[in-house]
């Protein structure tokens, strides 16, 4: 093992609002985030000292040779790649928030990767075989992030960045630090994608320039802006807006804002789907086992316009990077068939602190039990004709909380987080106690 490559940076480039200082409440391991202001820590980059690819067909490569490039993504070649990034021994410092940010050599990939949390310790010596890590066993079954790109409206994005903080902060308080394992998902979610489709990624390789930092590496970026992960908080990993009025509009990650409510009788419904690996981390090889006292989810606009939803738990699996209104069929999102019938609830949108909160406890604790099945919420909103529209807070927008700044924080806070006994504890917890009782008889 190496340790990691780290390269301070006065000047980042980042797609974010101005940097501000702001107030958090909490403690979490080296994270200084006491009531008051932030305290500013030093903008710094960390490449990548290991990484691998692993394709079901072609098998395991660390990328050391020829193109040096790292391939992902599903269907391409006749399997499915994905890839391993790791920062052994790299010395974070404090964290107030830290970001994965990945550019694709080809512009015109389609599909997204989701970022797990690995379990299983690695090197770039580890063969893989052809068999991806298995979630559960592995990696954590809950992401932590989401990073991709879609180009099926035309719109390229090669660049793409997700926000790792409540991780990395692990990381650098002492916990166990075997890197991430990235997921493809493809855009096999969506039958009816628009546009052509290429679904093989090309990331550079840590082969192809070590220790050099260039605007198309792989890198986990810390402390950019003075904004930060707050513990108990997560924002969501993925969210787009799907469209009565324009069926094949791909709302994806560069817009910073999506809309939700209705435009000339357009129905514009905003998707959220939620990355409970930052509830899980401390033990992922338990994280089925997981459950929160409470959560509450907040949505907020960057408008002053109040626009009232239903919230419904999704059925079906969708990617932001490629999801349409098409995808659920002409006549848009079914009850029923893609979403729960009943509703978890309603909320008022806006960029007020007195937006509605949500009780979402039961719905989290089902997807803590079934990472498979946490496929986010859609929004419905209460009006359908007319125009009543609302820009909501795109979770690229700010990373970190900005603790509020009206209108910049769409998020879920939980609390009273325990692990349930396995059905073999409780059993060997019943002989024993059966065993005490049988003593004391006896005596």
């Amino acid at each position: 093992m190496i340790s990691g490559i780290h390269v301070s940076r006065d000047c980042v480039h980042v797609n974010q609002k101005e940097n501000r200082m702001k107030k958090v409440t909490g403690t979490f391991l080296g994270l200084i985030v006491a009531t008051g202001l932030v305290t500013a820590a030093q903008a710094e980059v960390f490449e990548p000292t290991e990484n691998l690819t692993v394709h079901t067909v072609f098998g395991t490569d660390a990328g050391a040779a020829g193109a040096k490039v790292l391939k992902g993504g599903t269907p391409y070649d006749g399997g499915s790649g994905g890839m391993l990034l790791g920062w052994p021994g790299a010395s974070w410092g404090t964290v107030n928030n830290a970001r994965l940010q990945m550019s694709s050599r080809s512009a015109g990939d389609d599909g997204s990767f989701t970022v797990h949390q690995m379990i299983t310790p690695w090197t770039e010596a580890t063969n893989w075989g052809t068999t991806h890590p298995v979630a559960g066993v592995d990696y954590n079954p809950h992401p932590i992030g989401l990073i991709g790109h879609g180009n099926g409206s035309g719109a390229v994005t090669a660049e793409d960045e997700t926000e790792i903080s409540h991780l990395v902060n692990h990381w650098a308080g002492g916990g166990a630090n075997n890197g991430l394992w990235l997921q493809p998902l493809g855009t096999t979610n969506n039958p009816n994608y628009p546009g052509s489709t290429d679904f093989e990624f090309q990331f550079l390789s840590r082969h192809a320039v070590p220790g050099s930092i260039d605007g198309d590496d792989t890198i986990i970026e810390t402390n950019v802006g003075a904004h930060s992960f707050v513990p108990g908080v997560i924002e969501a990993i993925s969210d787009a807006s799907i469209f009565s009025d324009n069926t094949d509009l791909l709302n994806n990650n560069g817009h910073f804002a999506n809309s939700g409510g209705v435009e000339n009788d357009g129905v514009h419904m905003p998707l959220l789907k939620w990355g409970l690996g930052a509830i899980t981390m401390s033990n992922p090889a338990s994280a089925t086992l997981f459950r929160v006292g409470s959560a509450f989810m907040k949505v907020q606009s960057i408008s002053s316009t109040t626009v009232g939803f239903q919230v419904h738990r999704l059925l079906v699996p969708w990617d932001e990077n490629s999801v349409t209104w098409n995808q659920f069929g002409a006549g848009g999102p079914v009850a029923g068939t893609h979403y729960v019938t009943a509703s978890v609830g309603s909320i008022n949108v806006d960029n007020s602190d007195t937006a509605t909160e949500l009780d979402v406890t039961e719905v989290l604790n089902f997807w803590l039990e079934n990472p498979d099945q946490n496929h986010g919420f859609i929004l419905i909103p209460d009006i359908q004709t007319g125009t009543l529209v609302t820009p909501i807070v795109d979770s690229h927008r700010v990373f970190g909380l900005d603790g509020g700044v009206p209108g910049d924080d769409t998020w879920i806070s939980f609390s009273g987080v325990t692990i349930i006994p396995e059905p073999s504890s409780l059993a060997l917890a019943a002989l024993g106690a059966f065993g005490v009782l049988g003593r004391r008889r006896r005596a």
